[in-house]
C-alpha cells in the first residue's frame, strides 16, 4: 500500500499570511544559516509558568536567576538570524545578554482554536 506524498501548497496556506509574521519558513532539507560570530540562543521556560521564559546564551541552568516560583527548563536552541522572530527580538535578547547575562520575558500566543473556542 502506498500512501500519498505530503503535499504543501505555499501558495495557498492553511492561515492567513499575517498569522506568518516574524516566522522564518524553510524549504524542505534547509537549515538555518548560522553567521560566523552569531549567537547561539538558548531558551528556557518557567516550570511553573509556561507564559515566562530566560534567553542566554548559553545552556547551565545553574547559572541562571532564580525562577520565580518555579525551575527553569531549556526549551529550545536556535541560532541567529539576523531575522524578526515570534516571541523575542533578537537585538534586544543580544543586549540584554551582553549587560545581565540573560534577557528575561513573557509571551502569550492566542491560536484561533483556542481563540475561538
Amino acid at each position: 500500500m502506498t500512501r500519498p506524498k505530503p503535499h504543501a501548497d505555499h501558495d495557498n496556506p492553511p492561515t492567513s499570511a499575517a498569522d506568518w509574521a516574524g516566522a522564518e519558513v524553510l524549504q524542505r532539507g534547509e537549515r538555518h544559516a548560522q553567521r560566523t560570530g552569531s549567537l547561539t540562543f538558548h531558551l528556557f521556560r518557567a516550570s511553573n509558568n509556561r507564559d515566562l521564559f530566560l534567553v542566554t546564551d548559553h545552556g547551565e541552568a545553574s547559572r541562571l536567576p532564580e525562577c520565580p516560583g518555579g525551575a527553569w527548563q531549556l526549551f529550545k536552541v536556535l541560532p541567529e538570524t539576523g531575522k524578526p522572530r515570534i516571541g523575542f527580538s533578537e537585538a534586544d535578547a543580544k543586549r540584554d545578554i551582553a549587560q545581565l547575562g540573560y534577557h528575561l520575558g513573557r509571551i502569550n500566543l492566542t491560536t484561533r482554536e483556542h481563540a475561538h473556542g
